[in-house]
């Protein structure tokens, strides 16, 4: 079985909350649950549970990726050039304001 946790709101509560999303060897979603933290009782972590119905769960998953397949790989922002540094701000951290340059080697001995 595998299990995701995405962050959305609760069908129940309407709070932001982690959804702990279960689905079965074929892949389709089994079983879907709001995580809501509590506190802590006697030092361990206590936590409230609400189930979600699946085509709540489904029509969300819809909009979270939506529009976010068009360009490249899912989730990558249109204006990730590798050639062009400034328009990507993980590139311009690595490789600074000026991009990468190439780098030119001399063989003379």
């Amino acid at each position: 079985m595998k299990i995701k946790c995405p962050r959305f709101h609760c069908e129940v509560y309407t709070r932001l909350t982690f959804i702990q999303v279960f689905y079965n060897e074929s892949g389709t979603v089994k079983y879907a649950r709001a995580t809501h933290y509590k506190g802590q009782l006697s030092g361990k972590p206590q936590f409230e549970y609400h189930q979600q119905s699946l085509e709540y769960v489904q029509k969300k998953f819809g909009e979270m990726f939506m529009g976010k397949t068009e360009m490249g790989q899912v989730g990558q922002r249109i204006n990730d050039d590798p050639l062009k540094a400034e328009s990507s701000t993980k590139l311009r951290t690595v490789a600074g304001p000026m991009g990468f340059e190439p780098m030119t080697f001399s063989l003379e001995g």
